[in-house]
């Protein structure tokens, strides 16, 4: 078998009907690839919609589970999978129409172990084709360590198919019940020894939802964000510490900018959070001895003078404290 597509879902009715009619209309034949539903606990009808779609189509095989979040579903997948690829998509998205088989194709007939292909962020409007899919592009093939210098990789696993045996023999898997584990999985799959090829086709539908962003600021939620963010820039310094790394200037640098992102997305978090000055300066001090604090790095391509002017105001302990203080009496006043 070709392919693996480990599909998470969890509550959706409204929208796993669209992702598995975009994997189903594909150029592969049904019997080279699976497509693997794991059902997270949902409370809704997903798990009949998932049925109804197992009677007429052989590919397509599901479990359910007690809620346990994407990465615990995730990994159920990479257990039960069976084809030579791997390729995670989530429930709310989908893929473009007839471009499994490009993908697959080019991956086996390169011997890679990661092909990365591009995606398209939509909204409610569906767009099933691939713009680019009969363009010759060339296809540029590197080491996991050089794809990280030379190219401002994607956290998202989707960006991504993987060859199944990588994962196993590395015994990778994402992190449970952590925020970012794209994150982590992703990072830590390029620094392996392995073979990774790119080429820009429009494969990937990111179906964005600006109601789904949480505005929660309660002390647990907020105290869950923190942990996880200080967990994530924790892992990433163990990363940086892997002698591989170490010894591959770009790799090191972009690695160490992505960690750089981590600590002022969560910043920025900390900031729209009613927490005490207090426990603050105790973040603050818990990141100056992990030695990311202050943020001495780039956070990445892409930001401007804007991201600036905050990170040299984050750098300053009490100029960031004051900040959050305002803010938090703001929301206080219009509350």
């Amino acid at each position: 078998m070709l392919l693996s597509v480990i599909v998470p879902v969890y509550n959706g009715e409204k929208y796993i009907a669209r992702c598995l009619d975009s994997l189903l209309n594909q150029d592969l034949d049904y019997k080279s690839y699976e497509i693997i539903v794991i059902n997270d606990g949902s409370k809704d009808h997903t798990i009949a919609i998932i049925e109804n779609y197992k009677k007429y189509n052989k590919n397509i095989f599901s479990v359910s589970q007690v809620n346990q979040g994407q990465s615990v579903a995730r990994n159920k997948g990479i257990e039960l999978a069976k084809g030579e690829y791997i390729y995670f998509v989530d429930g709310d998205d989908y893929i473009a129409e007839n471009t499994l088989k490009t993908i697959t194709i080019m991956a086996l007939n390169n011997q890679l172990d990661i092909f990365g292909f591009s995606l398209k962020s939509v909204a409610n409007n569906e767009i099933t084709h691939a713009s680019n899919i009969n363009e010759d592009f060339v296809l540029n093939v590197q080491s996991g360590l050089d794809f990280i210098g030379s190219f401002n990789y994607n956290n998202g696993p989707w960006w991504y198919i993987v060859k199944r045996q990588l994962i196993l023999t590395n015994k990778l898997s994402f992190v449970p019940d952590r925020l970012c584990e794209d994150g982590m999985f992703t990072a830590t799959l390029f620094t392996l020894d392995c073979k990774v090829g790119y080429v820009p086709y429009d494969i990937y539908r990111y179906v964005s939802n600006p109601g789904s962003t949480t505005t929660r600021r309660d002390q647990k939620h907020m105290q869950k964000i923190v942990d996880d963010f200080i967990f994530t820039i924790k892992y990433f310094s163990n990363l940086l510490c892997m002698k591989s790394v170490k010894g591959h200037c770009g790799a090191f640098e972009k690695l160490k900018s992505r960690q750089a992102s981590y600590v002022f997305f969560l910043l920025v978090r900390i900031l729209r959070c009613d927490i005490s000055l207090r426990q603050v300066g105790q973040i603050l001090n818990e990141l100056k001895i992990e030695t990311v604090y202050p943020i001495h790095v780039s956070i990445g391509d892409g930001y401007g003078y804007k991201v600036k002017l905050l990170c040299s105001c984050f750098n300053t302990g009490i100029i960031y404290k004051a900040m959050h203080l305002i803010l938090r009496t703001k929301r206080k006043f219009l509350k």
